[in-house]
């Protein structure tokens, strides 16, 4: 999902400086890198590399990758993923996610995930109509096909 949210958030231009606290951005910078067989000492090209501080020089190729990879992905869709909705050890363990329907009502996670939805029912103040995963309404995140 940060993946998603970069591609939402920077599509009118790249960032100047990202600082990386993301497994999955980690993970498609050293895909990136492999790809290009970037190495740490900079050689005088325009290829992004990664210093030996950790920075991303010259990351703007990088970063576009990164978000037409995630386009790709999604059909285009932001919000939408190919992938199956995750599994947690508990609903709490999923992350907040805000309703579509006013975008401040956070979508009920125990009724998303647990086996036996909210036990709360009509007296939870949170979302129960959308999925949690895919943020359509009228399932739940563990039968979504999405």
């Amino acid at each position: 999902r940060m993946i998603q949210w970069v591609q939402s958030s920077f599509q009118d231009g790249p960032p100047r400086v990202i600082i990386v606290k993301s497994e999955a951005l980690v993970e498609e910078l050293s895909r990136y890198a492999d790809s290009k067989k970037n190495v740490t000492e900079h050689d005088g090209e325009d290829e992004p590399f990664v210093a030996a501080d950790g920075i991303i020089n010259n990351g703007q190729d990088w970063f576009l990758s990164l978000l037409t990879s995630s386009e790709n992905a999604s059909n285009g869709i932001p919000g939408k993923s190919k992938q199956s909705p995750p599994t947690y050890s508990h609903p709490i363990k999923a992350p907040l996610v805000l309703s579509p329907k006013d975008g401040k009502t956070p979508i009920c996670r125990f009724h998303n995930y647990a086996l036996d939805g909210c036990k709360n029912g009509d007296a939870c103040p949170f979302d129960h109509d959308h999925c949690h995963w895919c943020l359509k309404a009228g399932h739940v995140a563990l039968s979504c096909n999405c």
